[in-house]
């Protein structure tokens, strides 16, 4: 930092983030991480340290990151703009890192097993209705032994192994993340190359220190460059730790430099559903390129020959709240929010049949429910909104009950004499 090579304020949100992954701050005492920052800077700005041999000879400029013959700005006028272009819409980008982050045995090479042999068949994706992918070519980076594990599960999951390629044993102990002229050989020979998966990708940084920022940064920023460029997508499969509680943020639980997550723009967790052990949650921890989606849980389950993936729907949950490790307790508990904003509801036209959508949105909310989780409750309860002819076009949520309800009519009955 005193050398310029990194922000105050950007060290500041680093140390933050590690000191609550750690458990700073949960004892009450909201000064703590505060204190601790202040005296870290304290002690470590009286003796700073010096910038490493191998950075001072490479010429930087470390007040704009530059070398002197590289251009320092671009003109907005200069960039044309363009519309993000998605492998599977929302969850994987063309032309940007994608991160999947889960423990040891979750099952993300399996759904990556499973994203390649959609890719590579065309076929549709688990949340698509109907429509297929164009068929193209995938590379996997990968110390999976080809023979044993990748083969026989993308065989069981329908891939076209023509379109899989996946680098050699030789050429994996010479390759690194940045290095451009490997993936610029790789786009040319295996063109159109839609996928690039590396696992992980811990073992690819030649050296560099996979917790230190700066380092993992330099290395992580040559492959965006690249990707810019291209219709290629980039998923790196990596680690999480094993902090877990309330308030516990789940970009936070990713090993190593936080680079992982920054220089990616979308990232996905895989988590074990605590209600149900056997089954895992792929849900998404950040995107800045689109709307976010709903998780999906999947299962792997056991054929005649191997094992497969068995997708079985969206699951009304966030990255944080399935990382948080808190097993649910009872039956109120278990239900998702959408389900108890739609008995909320219910009790509420129980009450009268027409509410002020004004008024019902801020009772809602006081009762812990978002904008969200209440028009998905209207929409359960069959509820419809209109415009009133008395109150200069007041919307109105009415609910008149019908069989195209998905309550049923004792759920209805039971809550009072207005239905």
């Amino acid at each position: 930092m005193a050398a310029g090579l990194l922000e105050k304020h950007e060290v500041e949100s680093q140390l933050e983030s590690a000191a609550r992954a750690c458990g700073l701050g949960q004892d009450g005492d909201p000064h703590e991480i505060n204190r601790a920052i202040t005296n870290g800077f304290g002690f470590g700005l009286l003796n700073p340290r010096e910038v490493p041999e191998r950075l001072a000879k490479q010429k930087i400029n470390f007040t704009t990151g530059n070398s002197p013959d590289e251009p320092m700005f671009v003109k907005a006028s200069t960039v044309t703009p363009k519309k993000v272009q998605w492998i599977w819409e929302n969850r994987i980008p063309k032309g940007f890192i994608t991160v999947f982050a889960g423990r040891t045995g979750i099952g993300k090479s399996f759904a990556t097993c499973d994203i390649v042999s959609r890719l590579t068949a065309g076929m549709e994706w688990p949340d698509s209705k109907g429509e297929c992918v164009t068929p193209s070519n995938v590379l996997l980076i990968s110390e999976d032994p080809f023979e044993y594990v990748l083969v026989p599960r993308l065989l069981e999951m329908g891939a076209d192994l023509e379109r899989v390629h996946f680098l050699s044993w030789s050429a994996m102990s010479r390759y690194q993340l940045g290095d451009t002229s490997f993936l610029d050989a790789a786009f040319q020979q295996m063109s159109p190359l839609s996928l690039i998966a590396i696992d992980p990708p811990t073992n690819f940084l030649g050296g560099k220190d996979e917790h230190k920022n700066a380092e993992v940064r330099s290395v992580l920023m040559n492959l965006v460059s690249w990707l810019n460029d291209r219709d290629t997508a980039c998923i790196l499969i990596t680690h999480v730790n094993k902090s877990t509680g309330k308030g516990t943020e789940a970009l936070s639980r990713v090993i190593g430099s936080v680079a992982w997550t920054t220089t990616s723009r979308v990232a996905h967790a895989f988590v074990s559903d605590v209600d149900d052990p056997g089954r895992t949650i792929f849900v998404p921890m950040k995107s800045n390129l689109g709307a976010i989606p709903k998780g999906i849980a999947f299962k792997i389950v056991k054929t005649e020959d191997f094992a497969k993936v068995e997708w079985l729907g969206e699951v009304d949950t966030t990255a944080d709240e399935a990382m948080s490790g808190e097993k649910t307790k009872d039956k109120e508990s278990k239900q998702s929010k959408v389900e108890r904003a739609a008995e909320w509801l219910l009790e509420r036209f129980a009450e009268r049949f027409s509410w002020s959508s004004e008024e019902i949105m801020t009772l809602g909310q006081d009762a812990g429910f978002n904008r969200n989780q209440m028009f998905e409750a209207k929409k359960k309860i069959g509820a419809k909104a209109s415009k009133s002819h008395e109150k200069d076009g007041e919307w109105l949520w009415n609910l008149h009950y019908s069989a195209e309800s998905q309550f049923n009519s004792s759920t209805v009955q039971d809550l009072g004499p207005a239905f």
